[in-house]
Formats: C-alpha cells, structure tokens, sequence
C-alpha cells in the first residue's frame, strides 16, 4: 500500500498533528517491511516523536496518541471533569499542570467547558497556563463562552484569559434568524411565537438549554431553549439544517419534535409533553416500595426502547443518542415508552463513520454507569455506544438494581467497566435467552455487540412483542 501511495504521488514523510511521520507510525507498530521501505525512500521521524521511546511507547502512553485511561494524566482530566477538586490537586503531584489528552485539551479546558470554577481557580493559582489551544484552536475561555458560564468566563478574563471569537454571538444577525424563519415556514416546521405561551420559570436545564412547560394550540407541550447550541453563525445554520431532518423523524416511541422559532433569540424547539416523567424516576419510585417493575412492564419498556432504538439506527443518516440512560426516557400518560433527547448534530454521515468526542457527549456524572467503555477509553466508537446503554437500562428494569451501586463514585464504575471488564452481576434464575442478549450488547468488543434489529428480533422470539399487544397487558398508573 505505501509503494502504490507512493506510486499515486503521496507525501510519505508528511507530518500528523502531534509531528510524527508515517515512518514513526510503522516503528511504533515495528512493520520492519515499512521501516525499510520508508528508510530507502529518506523519510524521517517527525520532531515531536524524536523525544519519545518507540520500543515503549505502547505500554507506558508517552506516545501522545495513545491514552491510558489509567495515567496520571487521563485521571486528571476525569477529576476536573466532575469537580472533584482534591484529586485534581493529588494528581498535579503526579503529572505536569499542563497535560492535554488526545485533543490537546488541558485540565483547565475540561474545567472550563464543565463550568467547574472550583477546579479552574485551583490549576490558575498553581500556575496553569491560562490560554492553552486545543486541536481545534480553541482556548479555556472559548470553552467557557460556548456553555454561557458567567462567573468562570468573568475569572479567565480577570486572570488574562482570551477568546479566539469562536463562540461569540456577535455574528449572529437578526437577518439569519429571519432567513432560518423563512426556510422553517417553507420546510413547515416553523413556528408562531405568539402561539406560544411559555410559563414563567424554567423546570429543568439540559445541555441544550432550559427546558419549559408551555401551551401551543390547546396542548401541553415542553419548550427547549438552544442558547447553548447555538455558539456562532455557523452553529446557527448548522441548526436549522438539522431541524428539517429532525422534523422527518417519526416514530411513537420517539417523544415528538412538534416545530421550532427562530423570530427572537435564542431559538425554540417545540416537543411533546410527556406527563408521566421519566422512566428513572418511575424505576426509583418502585424501588423504594422494595420491588423492580412488573413483568408486562418492563417487557412492554424493553421492547418500545428496542424498537425506538432500531428506528434512529436504521435513519439515512443514522441517528447515534449517546447519552441514553433512564433519565432521557419520558412515559406518556398511558404508560408509553419515549426516547428524548435524540437531538441534533448526532447524525452521522455514514454507518462507517465512528466519532471521538467524550466530553462533549455528556456533563453530568449520572451518565458515567451508561458510558461505553471504548467512549471512557477515549476510543474512536459508533452506533454501538447506544447497545450498550440499552443493556444496563434492560437490565435495570429486570432486577431493581440501578447498574454498579457497588461503586459509589460513578467515575470509578466507568473505570472498573473500561480498565477491568466489570459488568452487573446475573441471577442464576435470568432467563436464559435474556441472559445472553444482554451479555452480547454490554461487550466489551464495540464490534461483537448486536445492532439493535437484531435485538429486537431476539426480543420478538422472547415473546415481547405480546406485551404490546396484549389487551391485558395494560399498566397501571399506580
């Protein structure tokens, strides 16, 4: 392959991001074939990679390629993730103050973009450098301005800290707003402002924005704000454009995405009112009462959330969650199963695509015991984040038991999952058909895990299908 990209014209001692050559690539993974043929053609190791030991870079992570999702470095990040402020200030001992993970994202962005003031005033008193750029050139205070995080954006810049512009708003003209109204009246998803009558306070705050009860046309509906998802012009287009083929997606166990207006900043999405909460609310509930759900319940769950799952998975483009978990599953008021936040730019272009973006994927540490491990990893990762999640929330329902309770710190489940393949513990009395679909979908192989119309087919011969079908299957409200 190297003699034909050589043949094609290629550039075979082009630098990568960290500096290194393909000549480093091949030492590293000691293809003696490529050493030599590269040698023979003059290529050298890059700059960067002259400091580092090829021989063992593999198992000691000093190559900056590869993460260690046990070093020093990785742990440090974790901790300024979560605001655990006293093993930020342990792990400094143990690591430079500005170690960057794969990204070239320090401590201070992780703090910075979590909104972990705690944490950002601890790294800029010890000395951190205050304007670091990751890959994308971004700076802590960018990271800041993106979440809107007024006192730690007021810090860095007491403190010297610069913004590139990459999320200001400035360029976000009333013209644009206009223009995406227009196109939304033509794609009709656009919607009134005067229709809709939003109640005064906000009743919850997710990573889009503040979330609001509101009356459209007679219905109960919920408002979203996407103050946060809009960062620039750019990120304003980029909306409207993932609205349209959002507004296509139907499915009746997919809460539903009723319209958006962009007549006043910051724009508004429109969804359906789910009035019985969330499924970790009901499952909690139970639990307190000292029983896991019923039987024709948490079939009637596991399918609906199969079949949910399945539909976005089988979108042209596929449709990736990434942060499924109980909370981010609403019932219906007759007890129907409803997948939320599904939301925009989780759309992949094409089923071979994978994505490597762990910090952007959630911000609430509750999220951890559903995390893949290969996103904990920092691993490239696809679809299959979403089957694993599906296996620990099925297996949430059949026993009672909230996933890896046996760890208190959410951060350390991950890591027991990721580092030393722990995984909830089965009764002997789980069926057995049961048993082997959920050990499938937690894998620790991204690639051995079923898709979901697999899961839904082994879900159908289980017999759970009758569980929608049933008349007598009916929950109850209580």
């Amino acid at each position: 392959m190297l003699q034909l990209l050589n043949n094609h014209g290629a550039d075979l001692g082009a630098e990568d991001r960290w500096k290194g050559t393909p000549l480093d690539d091949a030492k590293m993974e000691k293809r003696s074939d490529c050493i030599k043929y590269l040698e023979s053609l003059g290529v050298r190791r890059g700059n960067r990679m002259q400091s580092i030991n090829l021989e063992t870079a593999a198992t000691t992570s000093s190559d900056p390629r590869i993460v260690n999702p046990a070093s020093p470095v990785n742990r440090l990040l974790e901790f300024a993730a979560v605001g655990n402020i006293d093993m930020v200030g342990k792990m400094l001992s143990k690591t430079t103050m500005d170690a960057c993970d794969y990204d070239m994202r320090s401590a201070l962005h992780i703090a910075a973009s979590e909104d972990q003031l705690d944490v950002v005033k601890l790294l800029v008193d010890k000395g951190a450098l205050i304007n670091p750029r990751d890959r994308w050139g971004h700076t802590p205070l960018d990271d800041a301005v993106r979440g809107d995080f007024e006192e730690t954006i007021a810090y860095l810049r007491e403190h010297g800290g610069e913004t590139t512009g990459a999320y200001d708003l400035e360029d976000v003209t009333d013209a644009q707003m206009k223009n995406l109204q227009k196109k939304g009246v033509k794609e009709k998803w656009a919607l009134k402002l005067e229709e809709i009558h939003l109640s005064p306070k906000p009743f919850a705050r997710g990573a889009g924005g503040e979330l609001f009860k509101a009356k459209w046309r007679g219905l109960e509906v919920v408002v979203k704000s996407c103050a946060n998802m809009v960062s620039n012009a750019q990120a304003l287009t980029d909306l409207g454009n993932e609205i349209n083929l959002l507004s296509c997606l139907r499915h009746p166990n997919l809460v539903m995405f009723l319209g958006a207006s962009f007549v006043e900043f910051p724009p508004l999405l429109l969804m359906e009112f789910c009035a019985q909460g969330t499924l970790e609310e009901r499952m909690v509930k139970f639990a307190s009462e000292g029983k896991p759900l019923g039987k024709k319940e948490k079939n009637k769950f596991t399918f609906e959330l199969a079949l949910a799952m399945n539909f976005l998975h089988m979108c042209d483009p596929p449709v990736v969650h990434r942060d499924l978990k109980p909370s981010n599953i609403l019932l219906t008021s007759d007890l129907n199963l409803k997948v939320t936040d599904f939301g925009l730019s989780k759309f992949i272009p094409s089923k071979n695509k994978k994505m490597n973006d762990k910090f952007s994927m959630t911000g609430e540490t509750g999220s951890y015991r559903f995390m893949a491990p290969e996103v904990f990893k920092h691993e490239q990762y696809n679809e299959k984040v979403d089957v694993y999640s599906f296996a620990l929330i099925a297996y949430w329902m059949y026993t009672g038991c909230r996933p890896y309770m046996n760890h208190n710190d959410p951060v350390a489940a991950v890591r027991a999952v990721a580092l030393d393949g722990e995984r909830p513990v089965l009764s002997k009395s789980t069926p057995p058909l049961m048993r082997s679909m959920l050990e499938d979908a937690w894998n620790q192989d991204q690639e051995a895990r079923p898709s979901f119309d697999e899961i839904v087919r082994r879900l159908d011969e289980m017999g759970m299908r009758n569980s929608l079908l049933d008349s007598n299957s009916k929950c109850s409200l209580s």
